[in-house]
């Protein structure tokens, strides 16, 4: 699933634009749930792929399960996950 018209490494973002409710809100949610700052997840929900930064493992997992996804299901490409 490729985000559109970017190349983000993560589904985070359109994963949070799909939830119920505004985009704003669900992300400050998650922030809370991870006990951390909207600017982190921002961060995190644009880095592209090349970027040589990755998600703290632990926090990766939590992201997975608060958006109800495998961690795998958070990678924008299959390559992602083979080349990391």
């Amino acid at each position: 699933m490729q985000e559109t018209g970017q190349n983000l490494k993560y589904t985070i973002k359109s994963r949070i634009n799909k939830m119920p409710g505004t985009p704003r809100s669900n992300s400050y949610k998650i922030c809370a749930e991870l006990g951390i700052s909207f600017s982190t997840l921002n961060n995190w929900m644009n880095l592209v792929i090349g970027d040589k930064f990755s998600i703290p493992v632990e926090d990766f997992y939590r992201i997975a399960a608060q958006l109800k996804c495998t961690p795998d299901e958070l990678f924008t490409s299959r390559d992602l996950i083979n080349n990391g």
